[in-house]
C-alpha cells in the first residue's frame, strides 16, 4: 500500500513538475513525450545501481527495469501532455 502512495505521489509531482514548465515543451503529446523522456532518465539511471546495491542483482535486469521505467515516463508525459495547454497559446486566441 505504501508503494501506491508514493508511485501516485510521484506521479503526480511528476505532473506538477510539468504544468509549472509547460511553456518550454512543444505542444500536445510529443511535447509531453520528450519531457517524460528527460524526467525518466533520472530512475533509469538509478536503477543500473541496483545490481551495485543487491548481492546477486543481475546487471540486465537493471537495464530492463530502467527501460521500462523511462517508457512509463514518456507515456504519462504524453499523456499529461494531452491534458495540458500551453499558456502562451491559450492567451494568443
Amino acid at each position: 500500500l505504501h508503494f501506491l502512495f508514493v508511485q501516485l505521489f510521484v506521479v503526480f509531482a511528476g505532473a506538477m513538475l510539468f504544468a509549472k514548465t509547460r511553456n518550454s515543451w512543444k505542444e500536445g503529446a510529443r511535447g509531453g513525450a520528450e519531457y517524460g523522456f528527460y524526467l525518466g532518465l533520472l530512475p533509469l539511471f538509478a536503477s543500473l545501481m541496483n545490481p551495485l546495491v543487491f548481492d546477486g542483482f543481475p546487471y540486465y535486469l537493471g537495464w530492463c527495469w530502467g527501460t521500462i521505467s523511462l517508457i512509463g515516463w514518456v507515456g504519462i508525459g504524453a499523456i499529461t501532455g494531452l491534458l495540458y495547454k500551453r499558456t502562451d497559446m491559450i492567451a494568443a486566441n
